[in-house]
């Protein structure tokens, strides 16, 4: 008879410090996947900026190489943000004069902001001409540097904290 008290006893339920161990075991977990989502969430914006960027960069440089005649005729603006652009610009200006300065882009020879899926880059075009003994022509050193901001996509300015990437090619004129 002792035997059944004790195993009817047992079979009224869970405590309620039981349910509070289990509530918080499954927040603790649920947060956790939250959190971890978030963050795989987030570095794939960051991996598809810089892959954009990149994309830019070379096409610009690609296209800048193959014109005909001197640097200083190059206006990308013109020739890829026309009626069916190379890049799906959402927008593609050039910014005269450039800014004061701006962080890691300094010696514009033209610079511009182009606005691709909501995140805004900072584009800056610049050369250099170096000797070339065996030909009269100069080599030209082309250069294209891409930037954003590294914490705010959206941003319409460059802040301290940026991320770019630069590409070079030679060409002769």
């Amino acid at each position: 008879m002792n035997m059944g008290r004790i195993l009817k006893k047992r079979r009224r339920g869970v405590t309620l410090v039981e349910v509070m161990v289990a509530a918080v075991v499954v927040l603790v977990v649920v947060v956790g996947i939250m959190a971890y989502q978030g963050a795989c969430a987030l570095n794939a914006r960051k991996a598809d900026v810089r892959a954009t960027a990149c994309r830019v960069g070379l096409l610009l440089l690609d296209d800048w190489k193959t014109e005909v005649g001197d640097v200083i005729l190059y206006d990308p603006q013109a020739e890829l943000y026309g009626p069916t652009p190379a890049i799906p610009f959402d927008q593609f200006t050039r910014i005269n004069p450039p800014p004061a300065n701006p962080p890691g882009l300094t010696n514009t020879f033209r610079y511009y902001m182009a606005a691709i899926n909501g995140c805004h880059y900072f584009v800056k075009l610049s050369y250099y001409d170096e000797p070339n003994p065996t030909r009269p022509d100069p080599l030209r050193l082309l250069n294209v540097r891409v930037a954003w901001d590294r914490d705010d996509f959206q941003t319409a300015a460059l802040s301290s904290t940026y991320e770019s990437v630069s590409f070079s090619k030679y060409a002769y004129y």
